[in-house]
């Protein structure tokens, strides 16, 4: 199985989903949705609409029709449609696809557009890196579907992704899962298990190749980043030790003081009086 492969299946458990926002800023989201299309039926009527809408083809194969212009779609394409633009797509029969869309309201988004790579001539583009654009949607929709997600943070999912179209270097494979570590290691709700399913990759095998790239464990390397945190907090902020602990990415504070007295040689509380500054 491609190490790539963010989810099998399914994208989330529900076939259709929508979440409306209720914003009308700058730059705000109108609504976001999923759709399977093995599993909903698609219009295939020609159509206008009010808003923007940006979508992220996850899986299986599609047309886009604005006007007389015919375009074929693909998983790990995007495409882009402005308001009031005849227009219709629908899925490939034998390969339905899996979306995920953005609906904006106002015309600010049209300049992030073409940031993509979208223009009134081009209105499909690839999607600059697939694994890392699933990984943050995936995210997104899990907490959207436990209603744990609101306007912001959807709009700081979008940018997330937007980010990659301003950087030159894009990391993958083990190096994608490093950097995911690297920015996530700090939640408490972040663990091997749960980063396993995201990149759909075996736990043994992660740690294999994770002890080949980096010359160290998976383990330690968590714990370390979680250490070098603990320590930054414990000499700069006043935040009690079992809070700092929790902000390091741990969910118990005598496993916190465990490993940071084995890691430093101080327990937590004598590294603090050592090493702050009067």
């Amino acid at each position: 199985m491609a190490f790539g492969e963010i989810f099998m299946g399914n994208f989330i458990k529900e076939s259709s989903f929508c979440k409306f926002f209720y914003y009308n800023q700058a730059l705000s989201i109108a609504h976001i949705g999923y759709d399977d299309f093995s599993v909903v039926k698609p219009e295939k009527i020609f159509r206008t609409q009010k808003t923007y809408t940006w979508h992220f083809v996850l899986s299986g194969s599609g047309t886009l029709e604005i006007y007389d212009k015919k375009y074929k779609i693909r998983a790990g394409e995007m495409f882009f449609i402005p308001p009031k633009q005849k227009m219709r797509y629908y899925p490939n029969k034998n390969d339905p696809w899996e979306y995920v869309w953005f609906a904006f309201s106002r015309d600010e988004i049209a300049q992030y557009s073409a940031l993509a790579g979208f223009s009134a001539n081009a209105p499909v583009s690839r999607i600059k890196n697939f694994e890392k654009t699933k990984y943050i949607l995936k995210k997104l929709f899990d907490k959207l579907l436990l209603n744990e997600c609101g306007h912001f943070k959807a709009l700081s999912a979008f940018f997330d992704i937007l980010e990659q179209y301003n950087e030159n270097d894009e990391p993958t494979g083990i190096k994608l899962v490093k950097k995911l570590i690297d920015e996530n290691f700090a939640s408490a709700s972040f663990n091997i298990e749960q980063l396993c399913r995201d990149v759909n990759i075996s736990h043994a095998h992660l740690l294999r190749l994770f002890k080949k790239e980096y010359d160290i464990t998976l383990v330690k390397y968590i714990i370390s980043k979680r250490i070098a945190l603990a320590c930054e907090l414990l000499c700069t902020t006043d935040l009690s030790v079992s809070s700092v602990a929790f902000s390091c990415g741990f969910t118990d504070e005598i496993h916190f003081m465990k490993s940071f007295k084995k890691a430093t040689g101080y327990s937590a509380t004598k590294f603090r009086k050592q090493h702050t500054v009067s």
